[in-house]
């Protein structure tokens, strides 16, 4: 796959995600966790030479002029 369609699959699976968690809301910002995926095999050997663990992903929406719309980070 080329990364721009792994980027694809990776948003699509992410708002199927999505569609089950319930946002925080905090005046027109919406934040969503996303709880980390449980580790592979290859993960937990990368993760005892040292790699970092997988970590939770926080995904924001803003309330502009009423709609709510995606909150890029920088």
């Amino acid at each position: 796959l080329t990364s721009e369609s792994e980027m694809i699959v990776r948003l699509k699976t992410d708002l199927q995600k999505l569609q089950k968690l319930t946002p925080q809301i905090q005046g027109d910002l919406a934040e969503f966790t996303i709880p980390p995926e449980p580790p592979s095999d290859d993960d937990l050997r990368l993760q005892r030479m040292g790699a970092e663990p997988k970590v939770a992903r926080t995904v924001r929406f803003s309330r502009i002029e009423g709609k709510w719309r995606f909150h890029a980070q920088p």
